[in-house]
């Protein structure tokens, strides 16, 4: 009967657990409208016109 309780009230507060959790990482409006804009492509070409000041490896000549 012990066992029993036991394993009653460790499944109780995993469900606790899990739903607290799921409720704690809902999206919010500004989360969801972030992710929509993620699914837009990159364009690369545009990054590399654009791109200033970028470290470079400098060889030495021997």
């Amino acid at each position: 009967m012990r066992t029993i309780i036991g394993l009653g009230i460790a499944v109780l507060l995993t469900a606790a657990f899990i739903v607290s959790w799921a409720a704690a990482t809902a999206r919010s409006n500004n989360q969801a409208n972030t992710l929509a804009t993620v699914g837009k492509s990159i364009d690369a070409f545009e990054l590399m016109k654009n791109a200033t000041n970028l470290p470079h490896q400098q060889w030495d000549a021997f």
